[in-house]
């Protein structure tokens, strides 16, 4: 029963943006053989706190969008598909903070997959010339995201396995130079803005990290921020796009390029939206309907109407569900940054990574509804739960291999 635990936290992160496919069937298969467990089985719970907050703040936002539709009249599967998620993923948290499996699994997933991706966008953009590597994910925003995501999990696990420390950070720096290739690759500029706050939480791996260290980590990364700007047109086309297109924007309102000012006019609408319903907000899956009736008003532009949501995950809970909604969105990444961090101490690699996930994450939405992607939002909540049950069952991390 460990090694099918294991191998399907594998299966997890190494197809998750190379195959959707396996994905899904992994993740589908991880909830079934996690649910047989609890039935089965029956472990005892004995839930610490910072558990119970996380399983209320898991059901807290199903619930509020389940019911501000139905109290709405305005039921849509497709808008709960997203929040549904995490009611979903709690019997995997449940069985996976109960049960012992060999941790080289899910690692060997992490750093597979890393390298998996930095392959395919090496292959994708190289070879066959695509502007935008995507991988195998179904967004390229995702692809682009995780892959940078993967690629700095795999840094815990040269603390993981101390036994084999040299060969460990050799490969552990090959899964992380493989994650920066494939985001390289991808284009996805989003996800760079994150790479800070990803450095300065990988000190925690340290045995005694202090700011010194965060700060030196912050220098490196700048270093190999400049590199991949001084090496890739992609890179550099990307990024010169961005203060020109601001600059234009603030000072004649005029959207001069395809991705930051149209983002900047949809976060306008979401706050347009947002201060005629600040409490409540205008409802789950209304965000498209309000900004059609600011465009008829002339309060925003019409170039901004093809757009669905907001593409900044805090604005858009704003605009469709106020402060509450807010609450119930924030109240997911608070609930599990207090987990990880109460776990640092028992269970560091593990903790980390979970940092990683849900900072990231967090940043990752600052400039796209990164939960509404599907692959990323099934990558999200999956791995949530894995990394929040193994760092609540700290015994699992005596035995990695």
């Amino acid at each position: 029963m460990s090694h099918t635990f294991g191998l399907l936290c594998l299966c997890i992160p190494l197809f998750s943006i190379n195959d959707p496919n396996a994905f899904y069937y992994s993740c589908i298969a991880l909830l079934l053989i996690s649910s047989g467990y609890l039935v089965t089985q029956r472990p005892t719970l004995n839930l610490q706190k910072p558990e119970k907050w996380l399983l209320i703040a898991f059901f807290a936002y199903p619930l509020w969008a389940g019911a501000d539709m139905l109290l709405r009249d305005t039921w849509d599967w497709n808008e709960f598909k997203e929040p549904s998620r995490f009611i979903l993923v709690i019997p995997i948290f449940l069985a996976i903070r109960s049960i012992r499996f060999p941790l080289a699994y899910l690692f060997a997933g992490i750093i597979m997959g890393a390298v998996w991706a930095g392959l395919q966008g090496i292959y994708q953009g190289v070879y066959l010339n695509v502007y935008r590597a995507g991988g195998g994910a179904s967004h390229v925003t995702a692809f682009g995201n995780i892959s940078l995501l993967l690629g700095m999990m795999s840094l815990a696990s040269i603390t993981l396995f101390k036994h084999y420390k040299r060969p460990m950070i050799i490969v552990a720096l090959i899964g992380l130079c493989f994650g920066i290739i494939a985001s390289i690759m991808s284009g996805s500029k989003g996800g760079w803005i994150s790479l800070p706050l990803l450095f300065w939480i990988a000190v925690d791996l340290l045995e005694k990290p202090t700011y010194a260290k965060r700060f030196g980590s912050t220098l490196v990364m700048l270093s190999v921020a400049i590199m991949a700007y001084l090496s890739s047109g992609l890179v550099q086309s990307r990024v010169d796009a961005v203060i020109p297109s601001l600059i234009t924007y603030f000072t004649s309102g005029e959207i001069a390029d395809g991705s930051v000012g149209p983002r900047l006019e949809m976060w306008s609408a979401s706050w347009a939206i947002f201060t005629q319903h600040p409490i409540f907000g205008a409802g789950v899956g209304n965000y498209f309907a309000e900004k059609a009736a600011l465009i008829e008003q002339g309060i925003v532009k019409s170039s901004i109407a093809p757009y669905v949501q907001s593409h900044n995950q805090l604005l858009q809970s704003m605009a469709e569900g106020g402060l509450i909604g807010v609450a119930c969105v924030y109240g997911i990444y608070t609930a599990l940054i207090a987990l990880y961090r109460n776990a640092l101490t028992q269970a560091k690699p593990i903790a980390v990574c979970g940092l990683m996930l849900a900072v990231a994450f967090m940043d990752f939405g600052m400039a796209d509804g990164i939960w509404s992607i599907t692959n990323a939002g099934t990558f999200f909540t999956v791995m949530a739960v894995i990394f929040a049950g193994l760092s609540c069952q700290t015994k699992t991390l005596t035995t990695p291999i």
